[in-house]
């Protein structure tokens, strides 16, 4: 076996270009699996911890995919007060402008994107849980009761986005927003925010004076979070009593993004399957082609006593270490394309489990194995006296 493996690197080593190029192929593809699905996990736990940060329930009108395209009356917010298990209501009204510093919010992708939330200070400031926030604050303050206008509070992220530090002015739309706080909470989900009096936003969405996006509301025991069968059934008992609203607990929040990114998923495993069959028929090709220079060679070794079956395992073991060394060559290249991509551009944190980079090398096994099995089969078939006399 030992030599046959050694042939049958040789073999590749002669016809370096082609095996170059084959494992190029190979290695595209799992650079694409090791990338993709990393940032799909990372993605998921960071979600999935973000919601675990979130002490507290969301109200929205009724079928509302998002607080921004929801309005409701801000006289619910005595309602709900009102009702066995909440502690306390904090108004809120969501906006995501549309240009920023002259240029369109989306230009650079998620980076670029804020999402304007006001709120009341002092109700916000009686939150229990509003530590989200205010003790992440590195620079400046949170805003206080007395704070009117455009001041804002908004992330290191957005801050370091569009080069502003604090004392500067940001513009959203044609409105200037002085910046009086920087916090850094180190989560893509909370750093795409920026607060500002509950007045201002209802100004900018032209809002009628007693309307607000959501309401924020907080459990009187901070233990229902531990326990998600009683925070969901505190979330019914809250949508019985007042109709015509939604209460998303930080779990359905989950399993919503848990929905989407499964549909995510789905499409990246088309777009890795494409690959894929491309360093597959890479891999046959290269072999085909070997296989029509080597045709008086193989007729010579079976003239030499090489069985059929010996045959089949060179020219399977030549395939198979061109899917291998694809694999970890992909590997290794996806490894640290995720890693620079995530440093520079997303701060996603991939996540590359063990489980993942034995499947990307068990995949690219296979392939080298699939791509190899007809030239595989039509060299040990051959006949070694015609073998010998073909030109």
């Amino acid at each position: 076996m030992n030599g046959l493996f050694r042939l049958a690197l040789t073999n590749l080593l002669v016809r370096k270009g082609r095996s170059a190029l084959s494992l190029m192929g190979m290695a595209v593809a799992v650079i694409l699996i090791i990338g993709l699905i990393s940032f799909s996990i990372g993605l998921r736990a960071l979600i999935a911890h973000s919601m675990g940060e979130i002490q507290g329930l969301q109200v929205v009108r009724k079928g509302s995919p998002d607080p921004i395209i929801s309005t409701l009356d801000q006289n619910l917010e005595s309602r709900l007060n009102q009702i066995p298990g909440v502690r306390f209501v904090a108004p809120e009204v969501w906006h995501l402008p549309l240009v920023i510093e002259n240029r369109f919010s989306y230009q650079d992708g998620v980076d670029s994107v804020v999402t304007l939330i006001g709120v009341d200070p002092a109700k916000t400031r009686s939150l229990q849980t509003a530590g989200i926030y205010l003790d992440h604050i590195q620079e400046g303050r949170f805003l206080e009761p007395q704070d009117v206008g455009r001041v804002a509070v908004l992330s290191k992220k957005i801050a370091e986005t569009y080069k502003k530090s604090l004392g500067d002015s940001l513009l959203l739309g044609n409105e200037s927003y002085q910046i009086i706080g920087i916090y850094h909470t180190d989560s893509v989900v909370f750093d795409r925010a920026m607060f500002t009096p509950i007045e201002t936003v209802r100004a900018v969405r032209s809002l009628a004076d007693g309307f607000v996006s959501t309401f924020f509301l907080e459990p009187t025991d901070p233990e229902l979070f531990s326990d998600s069968a009683k925070l969901d059934a505190l979330a019914q008992r809250i949508e019985a009593s007042i109709p015509d609203i939604d209460v998303r607990t930080p779990g359905e929040v989950n399993q919503q993004a848990s929905f989407v990114l499964q549909k995510i998923d789905t499409f990246l495993l088309i777009i890795t399957i494409l690959p894929l069959v491309g360093g597959a028929l890479a891999i046959l090709n290269t072999m085909l082609m070997s296989f029509q220079e080597r045709v008086r060679e193989i007729g010579i070794l079976k003239a030499c006593g090489w069985t059929s079956r010996d045959i089949l395992q060179l020219v399977l073991y030549e395939s198979t270490l061109l899917g291998v060394l694809g694999g970890l060559l992909g590997i290794g290249i996806g490894l640290l394309a995720a890693e620079a991509l995530d440093h520079f551009f997303l701060n996603l944190d991939p996540v590359t489990p063990a489980w993942l980079l034995i499947t990307a090398m068990g995949l690219s096994a296979c392939i080298g194995i699939l791509g190899g099995l007809y030239p595989a089969y039509r060299a040990s078939r051959l006949d070694p006296i015609e073998a010998i006399q073909s030109s």
